[in-house]
């Protein structure tokens, strides 16, 4: 999905996108299977994404915190860097922030009082609502049973050469499915099939034979075509994006997490996040305050 989304970006009829929750969740789930060398490619396609040379998750979104501490946690540990200026980076990453500025700590003591906070974190995300996440219902009990984030870091620091706590205060990362994950020694095996994904890649390969020259025509081609209306908001409140129902990214717009924003009223519109749609028909329907 990361990787092969993003290699087709700029060639198809609509640009490929993941939600950036779910593509946070299945980097953690790369990491805590020690499949390194998948790691380095998802988590390389996810910041080309946000730095602005590529699609899969556009350029990120503020809310999806937790997906942002795993994928710094692995550019920070691989010297690699978020482009900012470009990145719909949180404006407000506590705690997340401090642990990254402490991800190789020596202190144990550290290590374990972190990862408590990140325990207590992880419950108090999910409390959110699951249409924000676009996930179900399933997916929502197993992502709460599991603080996958917390052994994403676990398993980064024990890559570079970290030594971590034998055993962790949070009752979060004691539990069954935990522990199982704190346990996998050498990378899990991969599915040797997996229905349909064959045909898809055939089918991107021969859409896409020379991607690389398709994507800024592509992406130069969209930007000239698409000039956002200057509306200001009539009320204060929390706005949607839609486009009519006609319009071919009128489904990929209304599952994109980046269709929702708060303006106060007489702000102009902003269209952050929004770059790949045809802005030019998009419609922001007031929901509420």
């Amino acid at each position: 999905c990361i990787v092969y989304g993003n290699k087709s970006c700029g060639c198809l009829e609509i640009n490929p996108f993941l939600n950036m929750f779910r593509a946070g969740l299945l980097l953690s789930m790369q990491i805590m299977a020690k499949s390194w060398d998948d790691v380095e490619e998802s988590a390389q396609a996810l910041l080309d994404s946000v730095n602005g040379s590529s699609c899969i998750i556009r350029r990120g979104y503020k809310q999806a915190t937790t997906a942002w501490f795993v994928m710094q946690l692995y550019y920070f540990s691989s010297d690699k860097e978020v482009n900012k200026k470009r990145a719909s980076y949180p404006d407000d990453f506590y705690p997340y922030d401090k642990v990254l500025e402490n991800w190789d700590t020596n202190n144990l003591g550290e290590v374990d009082k972190f990862t408590y906070l990140l325990c207590d974190m992880h419950l108090q995300n999910l409390s959110k609502s699951k249409e924000d996440r676009n996930i179900d219902n399933m997916e929502l009990i197993f992502i709460f049973a599991l603080p996958y984030e917390v052994i994403s870091w676990i398993n980064i620091r024990e890559l570079k050469g970290l030594k971590n706590p034998k055993t962790f205060s949070h009752p979060l990362m004691n539990t069954p499915l935990a522990k199982m994950f704190l346990d996998i020694k050498e990378p899990l095996k991969k599915p040797k099939e997996l229905p349909f994904s064959d045909e898809l890649i055939a089918k991107l390969k021969e859409k896409c034979p020379d991607k690389e020259i398709e994507k800024q025509e592509s992406i130069s081609t969209l930007k000239n075509k698409t000039t956002p209306l200057k509306a200001l908001a009539p009320k204060t409140g929390r706005y949607r994006a839609t486009l009519p129902n006609t319009h071919p990214q009128a489904n990929q717009l209304e599952g994109d997490p980046h269709s929702y924003a708060r303006f106060k009223k007489d702000d102009t519109f902003t269209y952050e996040g929004l770059e790949d749609y045809d802005l030019s028909e998009i419609i922001w329907s007031y929901l509420g305050n």
